[in-house]
């Protein structure tokens, strides 16, 4: 394959990636009600590692249509998934930040309910 070819092989798969980003991010069309990103935790793998095995969806919809169409492709998930690397920092001290809330939530939430419960004793 030449160099002239190679290119227009990149491109192409460049083209198709960011259309699908695009649409994905209900970016590409005011009608597209159903443009979602999502990583959700498919499973913990069993290993000396214990990696999560993450599933990571992108899909769009348009109004006036039930239905979505994926817009993920292996070309596009190679890119998601050096993104993440790339990212993986960031993504990290994100994740603990977002644990950190959810605690002091908790923590809120159980003191809220030990105020109560001495507000009940104490009458």
């Amino acid at each position: 394959m030449s160099k002239l070819e190679e290119y227009q092989k990149a491109k192409k798969v460049a083209e198709r990636v960011m259309e699908n980003y695009r649409r994905s991010a209900r970016l590409d069309s005011a009608a597209n009600d159903k443009g979602r990103i999502e990583c959700k935790l498919d499973h913990m793998a069993r290993s000396d590692f214990t990696p999560a095995i993450l599933s990571f969806h992108a899909h769009h919809g348009y109004f006036g249509n039930s239905g979505c169409t994926s817009d993920m492709d292996v070309d596009t998930a190679v890119y998601v998934a050096r993104a993440i690397t790339e990212r993986g920092k960031e993504i990290m001290r994100r994740a603990a930040q977002m644990a950190a809330a959810d605690a002091e939530a908790a923590r809120k939430a159980a003191e809220d309910e030990a105020r109560e419960v001495l507000g009940a004793v104490a009458q």
